[in-house]
């Protein structure tokens, strides 16, 4: 093989590298987002959220003997 095939397989790799870091950084910050809206705002007077990758937001709460229980759900 040539230099110049190494190079441009090089190339294509390193875009290819750099648009599945874009992807996943611009992914974990609408996760992020998404996770404290459920947490801060939707569920600020539980003591207990949890957020699901397809959209749903629970709260959960205490029972009387101690228990967690779903307070609200939140579907988008």
């Amino acid at each position: 093989m040539e230099w110049k095939t190494i190079a441009i397989i090089f190339i294509i790799l390193s875009c290819v590298l750099i648009g599945l870091i874009t992807y996943s950084t611009i992914d974990y910050y609408r996760y992020n987002k998404s996770y404290n809206d459920c947490l801060y705002n939707f569920c600020a007077e539980y003591p207990d959220a949890e957020y699901y990758e397809n959209g749903v937001c629970e709260c959960y709460d205490y029972d009387n003997l101690g228990q967690l229980y779903v307070a609200k759900t939140r579907y988008k």
